[in-house]
């Protein structure tokens, strides 16, 4: 719970990243980061899927942000899929 209230607060400027073959089927398993109080990164939440996909991303996106959380910059590395599916989940963003 402590995790949602950071969200809620703090999740404005999220970094999320994905982790490739975590377990014996090789789903990944994207984490979103957040900065709390004290200007440390700290997970907020997770999302497992099976294949890296835009859709698939942009819906984990969206349930998050269904959590109250004001999400307005998202950092990503080069990976086309992450910033498709940002465009995907939060096309009023581009638009200004």
């Amino acid at each position: 719970m402590d995790r949602v209230v950071t969200l809620r607060r703090r999740g404005h400027l999220t970094i999320f990243d994905s982790t490739h073959n975590t377990n014996v089927y090789g789903y990944n398993l994207f984490t979103f980061m957040v900065r709390n109080e004290f200007g440390t990164w700290i997970p907020g939440t997770h999302a497992l899927v099976e294949l890296e996909n835009s859709d698939i991303l942009s819906k984990a996106l969206r349930a998050r942000n269904g959590l109250s959380i004001g999400m307005r910059y998202f950092l990503t590395d080069d990976s086309a899929v992450e910033q498709l599916a940002v465009k995907m989940a939060f096309p009023g963003l581009i638009a200004g």
